[in-house]
């Protein structure tokens, strides 16, 4: 018992001494854990710069998501028989395992960012601090989605070290940024420094223009290459640096598209917000959590979607019913509509930026843990259930 005190009082005097604050580190057990892996990782705590601190702690993060992931679905196994919600349990297993990968990702990009030498130069600096925060939306979505029950009761207080080491890694992150910061805030006056990153011929690009240079085309009349938006998305290739242009020419598309974080850098550009239109009726009574209720979700990075409409049209008594989720870093969503009743808009995470777009729902109908900037957007409330 006393050499477990000691072992947190070291930890909190080496927090202390790196700059991180107490109440990032008050979960005394997941400190405990904590001290454990940086003690086995280097053999003296005091001799251990900052950013490489943090590279431990997210590398040994990294290992604890795998074994947390293994031991979840060995116990959902072990306890199927008893879940009276199989349909429910699949969904949220997949939900976890999703938002885990995500987590995972997120992580091994910061550790490469933290490595690459440039850090931390104004870009790198707001790519890790982007990072570090949806690793912990990551986790916060499995606690507010995943739906009461054995199985919950099982992954929350997995979930739950798992958050206080995303908070620790932020505040260790917050720890060595620069004290005068002034010159990481983004000085571009009409949108996000991030936005240099993205290709902006697809923005800038006469929309006329783009179409032409589509690599494929949609059409519900037979002119183009495919007939549904998801065919088109499957032709898209995997883990490409390249823009991927998709032209959905005018028409109502009623499908549910889920664009693959698997699929980065893909642009989607219709004819018009009230020509090109996706829609779907998914909705929290029929799909039991608002993550998935979603008619468009883009998990890949880069996205980009203009002139077209965004639809769900589950109607207000509905509950939760998304028409456009964004979970991909680094997305734009410029000239379309967003049509829907609660939770129609769902920037979930990372870095977003919405111009001259028409938006409008009725109970939460924008909400998530994005950095999101809406410029130029109409956002107007409809008629909400009544009763």
């Amino acid at each position: 018992m006393l050499v477990k005190v000691f072992s947190f009082f070291i930890l909190m005097i080496t927090m202390v001494v790196i700059g991180v604050s107490k109440e990032y580190c008050d979960d005394k057990q997941s400190c405990q854990n904590l001290l454990l892996e940086l003690k086995a990782g280097s053999s003296s705590l005091s001799e251990i710069r900052r950013r490489d601190l943090l590279i431990i702690v997210l590398k040994n993060s990294v290992r604890r998501i795998d074994m947390v992931m293994i031991g979840v679905m060995d116990d959902t196994k072990q306890h199927e028989e008893m879940e009276n919600d199989l349909l429910g349990v699949k969904e949220d297993t997949k939900l976890f395992e999703e938002m885990m990968e995500s987590a995972k990702d997120r992580m091994i990009r910061s550790v490469e960012e933290l490595l690459g030498g440039e850090f931390p130069n104004r870009g790198s600096y707001e790519n890790v601090h982007t990072w570090l925060s949806s690793v912990l939306t990551s986790y916060i979505t499995c606690i507010d989605e995943i739906g009461e029950g054995a199985y919950k009761r099982r992954v929350e207080p997995k979930l739950e070290d798992l958050i206080s080491r995303a908070r620790i890694a932020l505040a260790l992150f917050i720890s060595i940024s620069p004290r005068d910061n002034t010159e990481l805030i983004s000085v571009i006056p009409n949108s996000p420094s991030w936005l240099f990153h993205v290709d902006k011929k697809d923005l800038y690009l006469n929309a006329e223009a783009l179409k032409k240079i589509a690599d494929v085309v949609v059409a519900k009349d037979g002119t183009g290459k495919y007939s549904t938006v998801n065919a088109a998305i499957a032709a898209a290739p995997q883990h490409s640096q390249k823009r991927f242009v998709i032209y959905i020419k005018t028409g109502i598309y009623d499908e549910i598209v889920v664009i693959e974080n698997t699929k980065p850098n893909l642009t989607l550009i219709g004819d018009g917000q009230d020509l090109t239109i996706i829609t779907g009726n998914l909705s929290a009574s029929n799909v039991r959590r608002t993550f998935n209720t979603a008619t468009v979700a883009s998990n890949g990075n880069g996205f980009i979607g203009v002139d077209m409409c965004f639809r769900n049209t589950a109607g207000p008594a509905k509950g939760p019913a998304v028409a456009l989720r964004v979970s991909g870093d680094m997305s734009v969503i410029y000239r379309c509509r967003v049509e829907g009743y609660q939770d129609a808009l769902y920037p979930h995470s990372d870095r977003q930026f919405y111009r001259e777009c028409f938006i409008t729902g009725t109970v939460d109908f924008i909400c998530g843990n994005a950095v999101a900037v809406f410029q130029f957007c109409q956002i107007v409330a409809r008629q909400p259930k009544m009763g």
